[in-house]
């Protein structure tokens, strides 16, 4: 996210809002769908305890978080296959794309990778909300992930 900052340490309110309220959904989207159950992890040879990891840097009038979790990551097939389900992709249109071009579906509004949806979790809005709220800060979000392994 960018803010400019007239003193280090200094966040308008505002951006400390979107701040928290963006690593909020990040670590709801880690607990609700990425860390695996202790005994799944310890099938695929991790450590029983998932950990997320977060660093935030203020530099040159810009904030910067780095957000990790150690879960499955996001498996682009199962996003594809979910974005064909409710109607944003055609199945061919889907076919045709990389796991470059599908990762970025994973901010449209409605589209989650979740089987099913409780009070905090698969109803597809978390995502897209982040985006949202960091685009009106003036930033930026990337994304990076490998199925099995990381978000």
């Amino acid at each position: 996210m960018t803010e400019e900052v007239s003193r280090i340490g200094e966040l308008s309110d505002s951006v400390q809002k979107i701040i928290r309220d963006v690593l909020v959904q990040f670590i709801r989207n880690s607990v609700y769908h990425g860390i695996e159950p202790p005994d799944l992890r310890s099938r695929n040879r991790k450590p029983e305890t998932g950990v997320i990891t977060m660093r935030n840097e203020l530099a040159e009038g810009k904030v910067r978080i780095y957000y990790r979790d150690d879960g499955t990551g996001i498996d682009p097939e199962k996003l594809a296959e979910k974005a064909v389900e409710r109607g944003i992709l055609s199945k061919e249109n889907a076919d045709d794309r990389g796991s470059r071009e599908i990762l970025p579906l994973i901010f449209h509004p409605g589209l989650s990778t979740s089987d099913g949806n409780d009070l905090t979790a698969g109803k597809g809005i978390g995502m897209s909300l982040v985006k949202n709220l960091i685009a009106e800060a003036g930033g930026r979000i990337s994304l990076k992930t490998k199925k099995g392994s990381y978000t």
